[in-house]
């Protein structure tokens, strides 16, 4: 009988657990909202929104205006190709620095291994902008979240 009430203590205690883990998971998850993009913070967060939402259009819109931008085909390629990377990498956003036209957002980049027994890694990289008929439009972007081959000229023109 004592033996019992020992085990309903002990399920009844694995249920709440299990519950309250739960709940947890349930209530404390984070959605993605956009930001006002008259801040390079702003543009940062929602580059990574459309990126993630597969939104080509508009990371391209993102973009600075230059020779060889980047459109869409190009823009949905670098994403497929950097899948596996951007599945397990995220950013925090730290600080802007902004000069006249020009700005820099400095962002750290956390790596997630891809086994249980590592721990992840952190690094630190530059997003930079330029301002364009007031907007602010990105320059470049660390990887897995920039395709190596944006704004290079083709290779029948460098002939």
């Amino acid at each position: 009988m004592k033996n019992d009430r020992f085990l309903i203590g002990i399920l009844i205690g694995i249920t709440l657990i299990v519950l309250l883990s739960v709940g947890i998971v349930l209530f404390t998850h984070n959605e993605l909202t956009y930001q006002s993009e008259d801040t390079p913070e702003g543009v940062v967060n929602n580059y990574l929104i459309a990126w993630n939402q597969e939104d080509y259009d508009k990371v391209a819109s993102y973009l600075y205006e230059a020779d060889n931008k980047p459109e869409y085909q190009m823009v949905m390629q670098s994403a497929y190709e950097s899948k596996y990377s951007t599945d397990t990498t995220s950013i925090r956003i730290e600080k802007s620095i902004i000069r006249g036209d020009e700005a820099s957002v400095v962002v750290t980049l956390i790596y997630q291994p891809g086994d249980p027994f590592s721990t992840s890694s952190q690094s630190s990289d530059l997003v930079t902008f330029v301002k364009q008929d007031g907007t602010w439009k990105i320059k470049q972007f660390p990887y897995p979240y920039w395709g190596w081959d944006w704004y290079q000229l083709p290779a029948e023109l460098k002939k």
